[in-house]
């Protein structure tokens, strides 16, 4: 769902569709900080800009430190259940993600269209853990 000036809110398509966004933990702003869903609150905490790379991939920027941080892989991890986490731009592959159109709810960026998130180090997509739709969730890589 659209934000302000670039941002974007990432509301989970799990349950209604409707409750739960992405979130950095506690509004933390260093690195190591979780990513995770929280009830949607519109905080700066729940914001994130895009920006794409020659690629064709694209760095998740957090609102909450000023596009100074960026989602990533955690350790660089290619395994199922990695963890996603904010870390200070780096340009490398496990801070890289490709979005991809698909039919089953995922994260809405706009009404019209569902994407899922693929991690181009890892290949591997973003995901609630086991499911669980409920405050600090933790988001990681399946």
């Amino acid at each position: 769902m659209e934000a302000d000036k670039g941002y974007y809110y990432w509301i989970s398509g799990v349950g209604d569709g409707g409750t739960y966004a992405l979130d950095v933990q506690r509004k933390g702003t260093g690195n190591w900080t979780n990513i995770e869903i929280n009830e949607y609150n519109a905080s700066d905490s729940q914001q994130f800009k895009l920006s794409q790379n020659g690629d064709g991939s694209y760095i998740i920027k957090t609102k909450i430190i000023e596009n100074k941080s960026a989602f990533e892989i955690s350790n660089a991890g290619i395994n199922s259940g990695d963890n996603v986490q904010q870390w200070q731009l780096n340009g490398e592959t496990w801070q890289k993600w490709i979005f991809q159109k698909v039919d089953n709810p995922g994260c809405k960026m706009n009404t019209n269209v569902i994407y899922e998130f693929e991690n181009v180090n890892s290949g591997k997509v973003i995901k609630i853990a086991d499911g669980k739709l409920e405050e600090n969730v933790n988001v990681q890589q399946n």
